[in-house]
């Protein structure tokens, strides 16, 4: 009685969830065919005890092909009402390796877009170089010389920019969990069938979830592609049919110099997003958070 109660017990929280009714139903029909199996031994042929057998050794392989589909293609059919209660279960934490090739991919973009700009200065310098002095071997020097400290040094800088990414990731972390009065989760990750949307902080409040995106740049000016990666990011979201308005985004562009068309991206911004999107813009001065850079970090780069 102990054993059915508790069997009872169990169902009745199993069927709150997709996965505890297929997890039922397979256990009903298993016993139903072990039942007709053992009972029915003398009256069914020998051909019919067959169909019985291969029912029950390919039943449980068809119902994981038809679970395996639904994981990767229509996970979100899998969950039940009462695991939307708390969002909690539908984030996870970066891995060490997801972290790490994200970190690199952010320093990688840093460097790309600090070379963009800094070749069109110094196609600018050239010219003016040519045109004042006619000296073209001087500007050519230039150029080559700068080239050459990079490549000797790149190793360091590449480390130091990734530690200045990480510091500055963490101070504007712990200045919103102080301004906002929660507690930040660090680098992670919402899984949406083949893809990941990762967040450098996450933080939930009012039944809202806070996502956190840190953008470090140099120069203090901000390539318009950012505008179209955060887009991008809160189409992805959307797409995904969840509930737009249970999130709130938080884009903190952090620079080593003052901006230069701060004005401009956040009404690209806005422009954007704001029509169906909680979207809060922030930009910060790395002074402003008590970070102070290496003069030769930021001359590697110039």
């Amino acid at each position: 009685m102990k054993t059915v109660n508790g069997f009872m017990s169990n169902a009745k929280e199993m069927i709150k969830n997709p996965l505890g009714i297929i997890a039922l139903f397979i256990s009903l029909i298993y016993a139903i065919a072990s039942l007709v199996l053992t009972v029915s031994t003398s009256a069914l042929s020998k051909n019919q005890n067959w169909v019985l057998v291969l029912f029950i050794v390919l039943f449980p392989l068809i119902v994981l092909s038809a679970f395996i589909y639904l994981v990767v293609y229509h996970h979100q059919k899998l969950y039940g009402p009462s695991d939307f209660r708390d969002e909690n279960n539908f984030f996870r934490q970066l891995s060490t390796s997801e972290q790490r090739e994200k970190r690199q991919e952010e320093v990688m973009n840093l460097l790309k877009v600090e070379n963009e700009e800094k070749d069109a200065g110094d196609n600018d310098s050239m010219q003016e170089v040519k045109a004042n002095n006619g000296d073209e071997d001087k500007a050519n020097n230039n150029g080559e010389s700068v080239l050459s400290f990079i490549h000797d040094n790149a190793e360091n800088i590449i480390s130091n920019l990734s530690n200045l990414g990480l510091l500055t990731e963490e101070s504007v972390l712990r200045l919103l969990e102080s301004e906002l009065g929660v507690t930040v989760r660090r680098q992670m990750a919402l899984d949406l069938g083949s893809q990941t949307i990762s967040f450098d902080g996450m933080a939930f409040k009012n039944n809202k979830i806070i996502g956190i995106e840190i953008k470090l740049f140099k120069s203090g000016r901000i390539n318009m592609s950012k505008v179209l990666d955060i887009s991008n990011l809160v189409e992805k979201i959307l797409q995904s049919k969840r509930d737009i308005k249970k999130f709130k985004f938080i884009f903190a562009f952090v620079s080593v110099k003052p901006f230069i068309n701060k004005a401009q991206i956040e009404k690209a911004i806005n422009d954007k997003l704001k029509t169906y999107a909680d979207v809060d813009i922030r930009f910060y001065n790395l002074e402003d958070l008590g970070i102070f850079v290496n003069n030769n970090l930021v001359e590697a780069l110039d």
